[in-house]
């Protein structure tokens, strides 16, 4: 394991620290709540369906590397993510945080470039509002 030194944290104190401590375990009394991670969801096959509730943009810097995905709640109550891409992005592009989506593979667009895979035609519903009356 590789140690750097950074700022202590707004949320530790100065009872925290101890630096004989071994930094892969934990003071007595300390208790742990799991992060909850995404799920990736990845529409391979045409007709593939995916059904979630936006969260919002996920925005990922990995050296030189970065990626922005689109979050979701499915519909079990667990989180989920789909990579963004410029098709995506434009049917994402009116949904509000808080509505529900229904997100279907239609067909494969052909690439323009030679070798490149064709692009995923996603199309985006949101779901309607009942109205009375």
């Amino acid at each position: 394991m590789t140690r750097r030194t950074s700022q202590t944290s707004a949320d530790s104190t100065v009872d925290d620290r101890d630096s004989t401590m071994d930094v892969s375990t934990s003071p007595e009394g300390w208790e742990w709540d799991a992060v909850e991670t995404s799920t990736l969801v990845i529409l391979d096959e045409i007709g593939d369906v995916f059904i979630g509730q936006y969260q919002g943009e996920e925005h990922f810097d990995k050296g030189a590397e970065s990626f922005e995905r689109f979050s979701f709640r499915g519909v079990d109550g667990d989180l989920y993510a789909i990579s963004k891409s410029t098709k995506l992005a434009q049917g994402m592009n009116k949904v509000k945080v808080g509505q529900w989506c229904r997100i279907t593979y239609t067909t494969d667009i052909p690439s323009t470039r030679d070798g490149h895979n064709p692009t995923k035609d996603l199309r985006v519903d949101v779901r309607r509002r009942k109205t009375f009356g």
